[in-house]
Formats: structure tokens, C-alpha cells, sequence
């Protein structure tokens, strides 16, 4: 029963996308992360564990998203551009 609701929330926000996201502006712009189920072994700093986020490794972590293994998920994020120094 745990599996199917996953599945129907995965399935729901994949539905809804972007489209309930805020409007663009200069300072920020929204971006769509089509996340996998699972994190792989790559090397940063250090050997650890990466997201596949769009196809590519992702070394950082996503601010306010806590990946939960075996579930894919599809987020839409909010890129704000910072003014140095960061």
C-alpha cells in the first residue's frame, strides 16, 4: 500500500510540473530536475554517493529536497542568482 502511494504522488507531480511555479524574474528562474531513483558511487572531494539529476552526476544537494532511494522524482526549482561574494 506504501508503494502505491508513492507511486500516485511521483505520478501526481510529475502531472502537475511547473506549472504552479512562480513567475520568472531576473533574479531567479525556474528549472525543472528530472531526478533518479537511485543516488551512484562518484568522487568529489572524496568518494560519495551522487544524484543523477537531467542525465548528469550532481554533486550538491537541493535545497529543501530530501531524495528518498527508489523513488525518481520530478522537482522544479528555483535558480536565484547571488550577488557576490557567495
Amino acid at each position: 500500500m506504501k508503494n502505491l502511494k508513492l507511486a500516485f504522488v511521483a505520478v501526481f507531480l510529475f502531472a502537475v510540473g511547473c506549472a504552479d511555479a512562480p513567475p520568472v524574474t531576473q533574479s531567479h528562474e525556474i528549472v525543472e530536475f528530472k531526478i533518479e531513483a537511485d543516488r551512484v558511487d562518484c568522487e568529489g572531494v572524496a568518494p560519495m554517493r551522487c544524484l543523477i539529476v537531467n542525465g548528469q552526476l550532481f554533486y550538491d544537494g537541493i535545497e529543501g529536497y530530501i531524495h528518498t532511494d527508489g523513488v525518481a522524482q520530478n522537482i522544479c526549482v528555483r535558480r536565484v542568482k547571488r550577488t557576490p561574494p557567495i
